[in-house]
């Protein structure tokens, strides 16, 4: 059956597409290609089978073409690339090509570019410095690749031969003579494809006047990153160079064209495919790393959507990518494009590939450490340092923490890649993968998010769980000093804790039983809060906390310990709670009504500290005052306190007391009121009692002065007085009792506030 690309997807395809590319080293004879995404004069011819001279010949008839060559791959179909005659519609070539019954499909030959942002060679790090720790990088560092690298060496003594992990570079070529790269290179496999049919006998990359093997300036950057030599005293040290630069070697295979009068570098779909096919069938590599790739439109950008609504797809580059990471047992990995933003980029959202998103030199692991021009999504898989590092130069030299991109991310996992091959050379490819993505550091959001996805790759982590070591111990913050726990109304509990200097942040945990299992209620995002308020729980029920510090520790998440605590919620305690005399045998207790509450109850008792006894349960929630009349002795004092409580299944929870007040078994005090009779007299004025016999008036001519009493009047005369021994232009202040005479004995109450009049 034919898989075939329809022609109106191709059609649109050539239309929608817009591109950008690095600069070129230097100019050379360009092809004919203009602004597209693919070769204007060239088609991929893709047969079902090895196609016979016959089958051949009608292709080249029928688009009247001027050249066809085979493409080495290693998939099962033969593709060849039809060169077209000047002034051939790609369109109507493509459509009459997958009319051959034995054309599978037909497609452009698309164009990649290399997937870097701006750097900047310094001078001053151009040359290298003597006597330097060249593994003094923040990448290195960001990856714990010097703990891999000790691990491995203690790998390394179980006595089992072990060999180079090949890792093909296909990118712009390298620089053969550079220092650093020198004991990772291996020339013998480093060779150009482009223009080139017979795998045997691929060029060798070699150095020239014009430069010393890398014609566009990007290769050795990218195998800086991977292989530079550690321990040398100069430069930098690449992630897989290991303490003895013993574990890897480079095939550095140079896939790019100058196009553009020389301006652009770009690598068509076909020497990018004999790129893989050498690596996989020739290199003998494990890991394939390509700094590159191209946008095809997709819907999330709302460009590029085809007629048919399919977005466009290089099907013989994802075939053989399939096949070498499924059949030829390679991992391959990609750089997941610099357009900040979620369209499609290809290869690297290809299924089969590692999509490497570019992170930046964070200090704080929960922070969006995706560097600012990086592409991300759900089509990418992991991150890895890529913005601002410092790698080997096509010069010779160093860029001093400048190269950005993520060309420059991809060769970090493809390092990492190799190294977990070193430890267990018989991991299948998507094995790695998953080893790869499940060790990953987490960064930002908790789990898999878009913007980082799994997290940066870890060597130490990655290289320990391939070598069937265990899992690296995580460092841990210093735990709370103290945590508690306690009621916060009746279906809430308050828990709070000291701070931790060194957190980001704490996380609270709950459970019904001290050796249940605990789940996460809350993430407190700052180390300055340090209480919360659990809400929604049962009233009665008991509940256990775990509060745990969290931040950032050795480029990773950390813990503290967990600090354990315990409360219930209650009913609140009573608030605004008051009692005053009534009456000579009567006290009243008014007080606010409480959240939740069912009723209350209420306790007295005739000493502070002595006994209380329960002498009324209130079962309405909205009552909010009592007035206690039996069991009292007029003239005593009494103390009162209550609680409220809340009914849960039938059972009365109580919350806590409230605080002791007192009251007087005596009469209450009356209102009090003051006027102006005239310049030498005041009216004074009380209110009426029940159960009094009389009230005395007394005057002070001050307000904290001596009170004397003026007059005593019965509750049965009227209730003013005239007071005319008062002087002009003076000031006096009154004030009032009511009393009570029982069995002979008068019992006052309370004196009302005193009252001011000026004459």
């Amino acid at each position: 059956m034919k898989k075939a690309i329809s022609f109106m997807l191709i059609a649109a395809l050539f239309t929608t597409m817009t591109f950008t590319a690095a600069p070129a080293a230097y100019a050379a004879d360009s092809p004919s290609v203009g602004d597209s995404e693919y070769v204007k004069d060239e088609v991929l011819v893709v047969f079902e089978e090895e196609p016979s001279k016959k089958e051949l010949r009608s292709v080249t008839d029928e688009v009247d073409a001027k050249k066809v060559e085979e493409v080495e791959t290693p998939v099962e179909e033969t593709p060849y690339v039809v060169t077209l005659d000047k002034g051939e519609s790609m369109e109507d070539a493509v459509k009459d090509l997958e009319k051959e019954k034995a054309v599978a499909y037909a497609q452009p030959n698309y164009l990649y570019s290399l997937d870097a942002g701006e750097d900047n060679e310094l001078a001053s790090a151009r040359a290298a410095t003597a006597g330097k720790d060249d593994t003094d990088l923040w990448n290195l560092k960001k990856v714990d690749t010097q703990q891999s690298w000790d691990l491995i060496d203690e790998v390394k003594k179980d006595g089992q031969p072990r060999e180079k992990v090949t890792v093909a570079v296909l990118d712009t070529g390298v620089n053969l003579e550079h220092p650093d790269l020198q004991a990772a290179l291996n020339k013998d496999k480093c060779v150009r494809v482009v223009n080139e049919q017979d795998p045997a006998n691929y060029p060798k990359l070699k150095v020239s006047d014009v430069n010393h093997g890398d014609n566009g300036g990007h290769g050795t950057k990218v195998s800086g990153v991977i292989a530079a030599t550690s321990g040398n005293g100069i430069g930098v040290a690449g992630v897989a160079a290991g303490n003895s630069n013993d574990l890897i070697e480079l095939a550095v295979i140079d896939v790019y064209t100058r196009y553009n009068s020389g301006k652009d570098r770009l690598a068509t779909s076909a020497d990018i495919i004999k790129g893989i096919s050498y690596a996989c069938d020739t290199a003998g590599a494990k890991v394939i790393n390509m700094s590159l790739g191209h946008y095809p439109g997709d819907r999330e950008s709302n460009s590029g959507i085809l007629p048919d609504g399919v977005v466009g797809t290089d099907n013989l580059l994802k075939q053989t990518i399939h096949d070498a990471v499924n059949t030829k047992n390679v991992t391959i990995v990609c750089s997941a494009g610099n357009k900040n933003s979620t369209v499609s980029w290809y290869p690297s959202d290809f299924d089969d590939c590692i999509s490497v998103i570019s992170t930046t030199n964070y200090s704080d692991v929960y922070s969006n450490s995706k560097a600012a021009t990086s592409g991300y999504g759900w089509k990418k898989d992991i991150s890895a340092p890529g913005y601002l590092i410092s790698t080997t130069q096509p010069s010779g030299g160093y860029s001093n923490n400048s190269s950005s991109g993520t060309s420059f991310a991809a060769p970090v996992v493809s390092a990492v890649a190799a190294m977990v091959y070193y430890v267990n050379p018989k991991i299948t490819s998507n094995e790695v993968k998953k080893i790869l993505v499940d060790t990953a550091t987490d960064l930002y959001t908790y789990g898999d998010d878009i913007y980082t996805r799994c997290g940066n790759v870890n060597a130490f982590a990655a290289v320990s769980k391939a070598a069937g070591y265990p899992a690296p111990s995580a460092s841990k913050l210093p735990a709370p000093v103290s945590a508690k726990a306690v009621s916060s109304g009746y279906n809430g509990v308050k828990i709070s804790w000291s701070k931790v200097a060194s957190a980001k942040g704490y996380q609270i945990y709950r459970s019904t039983s001290q050796s249940g299992t605990f789940n996460r209620i809350q993430t407190i995002s700052s180390k300055n809060t340090t209480s919360y308020i659990d809400s929604g729980l049962t009233t009665g029920k008991s509940y256990y906390y775990k509060v745990r510090a969290y931040g950032t520790l050795d480029n990773k998440r950390a813990y503290s310990p967990h600090v354990m605590t315990k409360a219930l919620p209650l009913p609140a305690a009573t608030s605004q709670f008051s009692v005053s005399s009534k009456t000579y045998k009567s006290i009243q207790l008014k007080w606010k009504k409480v959240k939740g509450a069912s009723g209350y109850g209420l306790y007295r008792s005739t000493s502070k500290n002595g006994v209380y006894k329960y002498i009324k349960r209130i079962s309405r929630s909205n009552t909010t005052s009592y007035i206690n009349s039996s069991g009292l002795k007029t003239g005593r004092t009494y103390y009162y306190k209550m609680r409220a409580y809340r009914t849960v299944s039938g059972k009365r929870i109580y919350g806590s007391y409230s605080k002791i007040y007192s009251a007087k078994a005596a009469p209450a005090k009356p209102g009090l009121a003051l006027s102006k009779k005239s310049s030498k007299s005041v009216k004074v004025r009380w209110s009426k009692l029940s159960k009094v016999d009389g009230y005395s008036i007394y005057r002070s001519t001050s307000k904290n002065g001596k009170y004397r009493r003026i007059k005593t009047k019965s509750s049965r005369s009227s209730r003013y007085l005239i007071d005319k021994k008062v002087k002009k232009k003076k000031t006096y202040y009154y004030k009032a009792r009511a009393y009570k005479r029982v069995k002979g004995k008068t019992i006052y109450g309370k004196y009302t506030a005193p009252k001011k009049i000026g004459l």
